[in-house]
């Protein structure tokens, strides 16, 4: 019954209840109510359907397969060309260079070079880090002979194939201070585009060390400087020594905290004060170190793996943006995006599922990622398109 005739029908029986005495109160009733009858407001049409975005596509390409489930490095040059070491077992590590026609090709930078450098006639170690810059190869190197323990911190010039010692153990040990545990360091070299930094750490111990490649001398030693001791949060001093805290380079000199027990990505200034910058609440625990894009942001590969929780009830909140595992997440401060494995295109024999990726490296020379699969061993070439 429409709203006019209910008015109507209720009218007709009021009118049979009341007196003639009030009929001309009922009338002044009536010239009331027929204008709200008459202008009832039609039904909106619904709203037209919202144009369907455009779902961007992550090319995933294998470039060469490698051992699985090692420690391996990168280090991107420029034209299409980057190195890579993979920490073996027996302790002989070799850098490998690709070039655009990708044929690998061993350089002369080994770990048996490494510790001929040092006066070492035998021994084993492996290079747990590199990075390109001018030309050459920074790497920290780890090893021994015998009961001796032979770290170092140098340089390899790849068109040369020199090699050159920046700090040898005494000197790390000097600027350290972690004496026999450096033996037990895990370290990572960290160019941003201001200083440098070595970090070092193992389970009992963090430390970080800033130096500048730039100023080295001919023949003089690197100069460190520890400029804080400790990572200063509002929350507190932050544990640098649990195995889910990793450091990787951010903009204007500063370093990005991937911090998987919080659940927090942290920017750290010079003066080692850590601003919250990003909740990674609720996201996969099984991110990478992000690469940092200045129109997508942050850019973490995500595994397939448990949610990350809050540690604080004021720290519960929402992911900032909910998809399928693995994925890519593409995460800023006022905009959120993910690329989920339905939308991954795959070449070459892997499964998507199953990737995992601890490091994206970018390569400005082929408009993506370079990143190594710890499940499949592959090294891989990552690249967004529309």
């Amino acid at each position: 019954m429409g709203l006019t005739a209910l008015i109507y029908s209720s009218l007709a029986l009021f009118f049979a209840s009341v007196t003639v005495a009030g009929m001309g109160r009922v009338f002044l009733l009536v010239l009331f109510l027929m204008p709200l009858a008459c202008k009832r407001k039609p039904t909106p049409a619904p709203p037209p359907p919202m144009p369907a975005a455009t779902i961007p596509i992550l090319n995933v390409q294998s470039l060469i397969p490698l051992v699985p489930g090692r420690p391996t490095h990168l280090a991107v040059a420029p034209r299409q060309q980057f190195y890579w070491v993979q920490e073996s077992t027996t302790g002989d590590d070799t850098v490998i260079g690709l070039d655009s026609r990708m044929i690998p090709q061993a350089t002369d930078l080994t770990a048996g070079k490494i510790l001929s450098e040092l006066g070492a006639s035998s021994g084993t170690g492996n290079i747990q880090s590199l990075v390109w810059a001018d030309d050459q190869l920074y790497f920290y190197f780890l090893g021994g002979q015998n009961a001796r323990v032979i770290a170092c911190l140098g340089r390899f010039s790849p068109s040369t194939g020199r090699i050159r010692i920046l700090a040898n153990t005494e000197s790390l040990d000097q600027a350290t201070g972690m004496g026999p545990s450096l033996a037990l360091a895990r370290a990572r070299i960290i160019a941003t585009d201001g200083p440098w930094w070595l970090w070092l750490r193992h389970t009992d111990r963090s430390i970080l060390l800033r130096f500048d490649p730039a100023s080295l001398a001919p023949a003089s030693p690197i100069e460190f400087h520890q400029p804080f001791a400790t990572i200063q949060s509002p929350d507190g001093p932050l544990t640098m020594t649990l195995p889910q805290m990793h450091l990787s380079a951010g903009g204007d000199g500063r370093l990005l905290l991937t911090d998987l027990h919080s659940a927090t990505l942290w920017t750290i200034d010079r003066s080692g004060q850590a601003t919250n910058t990003l909740s990674l609440v609720g996201l996969s625990s099984g991110l990478s170190t992000p690469a940092v894009d200045p129109k997508l942001g942050f850019i973490f590969f995500a595994a397939a793996a448990d949610p990350m929780s809050a540690l604080t009830i004021d720290r519960i909140a929402e992911p900032p943006v909910r998809t399928s595992y693995p994925a890519l997440l593409m995460l800023n401060t006022d905009h959120w995006a993910a690329i989920d494995r339905q939308h991954f295109h795959v070449t070459g024999n892997l499964d998507p599922s199953t990737m995992q990726i601890e490091q994206l490296y970018p390569d400005p020379s082929q408009q993506g990622y370079l990143a190594y699969d710890n499940a499949s061993g592959h090294l891989l070439l990552l690249k967004i398109t529309q």
